[in-house]
């Protein structure tokens, strides 16, 4: 998201050498230094990230008006500023990128899904940024409705190249963000909408009325990049899913990218995933590997080749969406399904989990299964996720309930961390079952993505992937449960087991503080 900021241009006159190499001299080590070349009259400019990346010298300035975000998030990239001008070219602001999980394409024709603006009455639009101009520009002619509040940043410096609405009353208010949302408390038809990245958290924001752009801006352009790439399936609407996914697991994965394909499915779409925007996530090979059909069919049966050579198929956003997005889309498809027509895992899947189905789970009705997660879980703890019981309480609780409803045969146990499968050999010797999924140690600190990012191999990925959802899907056939805290892992075997379980206890122990 582009948002405005403070430009500390350097002045130089008539400077001979403008090699990269002595123009560093120049840099004073402030934020935001722009230097400013007068070469007769001849005006060049160079930003800190120029030089760094090599580009050349361009100039950075960009009148203001309606398309200003538009033409700067062209020029961004390259010169990591933007200068913005008034009509006599006065340096008036200047504009840097902030990453968000929302990257806005500046496509329409798939037109706006104004179904969540339109609850509200009124809007308070905070700071003059990328998506604030973009929403009052686009989203405000087919708003319903009647006021909205600007506030922060420099509203009146751009409200006199925007377009003005018959009908809809518009203030600049001075009041603090603090002050507008308790504000709006007392009015359930006020939106909120500030500058801030949205994090795993409670729900206070949304019973509050209080969203951050990424979640506004993803609900109301989240169709609009429709693209016609062929003439196969004329009456097909497909909506092709992707994110950017880092640090998620394979179910954490899953349930995010359903949240998305359900709401759209509810929206009369058609989900199909492609996920090849996640070379950081452990289970991608190389740049642009596309890592759900490594292990998954698509819902009704399609191939991806024919999906791309259909006449109507969007795209949708990062599909990385957090907590109050999640909780936003999951109340517009309440008990929505998505129908798998072969299943959802792949033959590749279907055939490692029933090789290894009898050789590591032989008796599923005398055995306690048992998910303890490490790593990521316990030596890192990552806002926003539960908390997990150690092996230590694990097994205190194994051995409370075999004393009470009897010993089980097996414990079969699902972990990723070599520390745990140790302690759980030692305390349960020879009746421990387990697959021979690789596992790990890491440091205090240390994420699992980090470890592989400085390892990767050919193919890892997808045994990586597959080792997981062998031993999850063993889980989930065993006769009982016992999980050391809720993770995408515990969900996926509670839901594949569909209350089958005769005994089932998952740690609550809270959540990490973001």
């Amino acid at each position: 998201m582009l948002i405005q900021t403070q430009a500390n241009i350097n002045v130089i006159e008539e400077y001979p050498d403008i090699s990269g190499q002595n123009l560093e001299l120049f840099f004073r080590g402030e934020e935001n230094e722009i230097l400013e070349l007068h070469q007769g009259e001849q005006v060049l400019y160079y930003t800190k990230h120029m030089l760094l990346t090599g580009q050349r010298e361009t100039d950075l300035r960009i009148c203001l008006d309606e398309n200003v975000f538009l033409k700067a998030r062209m020029l961004v990239d390259k010169t990591g500023l933007v200068l913005l001008t008034d009509q006599e070219g006065n340096v008036v602001s200047a504009l840097h990128d902030v990453p968000t999980y929302y990257n806005h394409l500046y496509c329409y024709d798939g037109g706006l899904d104004m179904s969540f603006l339109n609850r509200y009455d009124s809007l308070v639009l905070s700071g003059v940024n990328e998506y604030s101009v973009e929403l009052f520009l686009t989203a405000l002619r087919l708003w319903s409705g009647k006021k909205v509040i600007l506030c922060g940043g420099n509203w009146e410096l751009f409200l006199p190249v925007l377009p003005s609405y018959p009908g809809l009353e518009i203030i600049i208010s001075t009041d603090a963000m603090e002050e507008l949302v308790l504000q709006a408390c007392n009015d359930p038809k006020t939106a909120i909408i500030g500058e801030f990245l949205p994090k795993n958290e409670p729900l206070d924001r949304y019973h509050q009325d209080f969203f951050c752009y990424d979640e506004v801006m993803f609900l109301t352009f989240l169709f609009a990049d429709r693209r016609q790439l062929g003439t196969k399936n004329t009456s097909k609407p497909y909506f092709v899913i992707d994110g950017f996914f880092a640090i998620e697991g394979i179910y954490a994965i899953c349930m995010k990218v359903f949240t998305v394909a359900k709401y759209a499915l509810r929206k009369g779409f058609i989900p199909v995933f492609r996920i090849v925007s996640s070379y950081r996530n452990i289970y991608s090979d190389f740049p642009g590997d596309e890592i759900w059909e490594k292990f998954f069919c698509q819902p009704d049966g399609n191939t991806l080749e024919d999906v791309m050579q259909s006449r109507q198929v969007t795209f949708s956003p990062n599909a990385n969406v957090l907590n109050v997005l999640r909780y936003i889309m999951e109340q517009e498809y309440c008990d929505t399904n998505i129908i798998w027509v072969k299943g959802m895992l792949n033959q590749r899947v279907e055939q490692y989990i029933q090789e290894r189905r009898f050789r590591f789970l032989p008796e599923p009705a005398s055995t306690l299964g048992v998910l303890i997660r490490g790593t990521d879980y316990t030596k890192t703890a990552m806002p926003g996720h539960s908390r997990h019981a150690s092996p230590k309480m694990v097994i205190e609780k194994i051995m409370q309930v075999e004393k009470e409803r009897g010993c089980f045969s097996w414990i079969y146990l699902s972990t990723e961390d070599e520390d745990v499968y140790q302690e759980m050999k030692e305390a349960f010797r020879e009746r421990l079952l387990a697959t021979d999924q690789e596992r790990f140690c890491i440091q205090e600190g240390e994420l699992l993505v980090d470890l592989h990012q400085n390892n990767r191999q050919p193919g890892k990925g997808f045994r990586l992937g597959v080792e997981y959802l062998c031993t999850i899907q063993l889980l989930s056939e065993c006769d009982s449960l016992i999980a050391s805290g809720g993770c995408g892992g515990t969900s996926e075997a509670i839901r594949l087991n569909a209350g089958r379980y005769r005994y089932q206890y998952v740690f609550d122990l809270g959540i990490n503080p973001n």
